[in-house]
């Protein structure tokens, strides 16, 4: 009779098994075997995503605001933002994120190509504002909400440096 104090096969068995467990835990947390086979993490794009994007950027069609009017037209119904409770459909979304738009041009006076600092937690209105902030064409400067002091106005001064394009 042995045991695995007598029969050195026993714990290696056991190691072998426990790392085999490990090893599967962690790829399946971090995808690690989609972004060997993908190579660079999955982040180089194929000849198709080349294309696509080439397609968009041929129609303008470059913003996310333009990817959600898409769905809004296609789906109008379907949900699209639920949050605590509330869903909004592709169209409340489009229409929450024109009517925001329309407040910053026309109450605001934001402007194609000026830089918009937002800061906010986790809610639909934060959502609505960057989508409007995009379709107005203004460029966001999204700055972390739990800033204060120092490191907001450090990121507030920087949103109106202008913008030089290294040597």
């Amino acid at each position: 009779m042995s045991n695995s104090l007598t029969n050195p096969t026993v714990p290696i068995l056991a190691t072998a098994a426990a790392t085999t467990a490990i090893a599967a835990y962690l790829n399946a947390k971090h995808h690690i075997h989609h972004d060997l086979v993908n190579g660079r993490g999955g982040l180089t794009p194929t000849q198709k995503d080349l294309d696509f994007l080439a397609s968009r950027v041929d129609q303008k069609r470059i913003l996310n605001y333009h990817i959600l009017s898409e769905q809004a037209a296609k789906q109008p119904n379907h949900p699209a933002l639920i949050f605590e409770g509330r869903t909004w459909s592709y169209a409340e979304l489009m229409d929450g994120v024109t009517r925001v738009g329309n407040w910053l041009v026309e109450e605001l006076g934001v402007a194609v190509g000026e830089v918009v600092a937002i800061d906010g937690g986790n809610s639909p209105e934060y959502l609505l504002l960057w989508f409007a902030l995009d379709a107005v064409g203004a460029s966001i400067s999204f700055v972390n909400w739990n800033l204060t002091g120092e490191g907001l106005v450090h990121c507030v001064k920087v949103c109106f440096l202008p913008y030089r394009v290294p040597p």
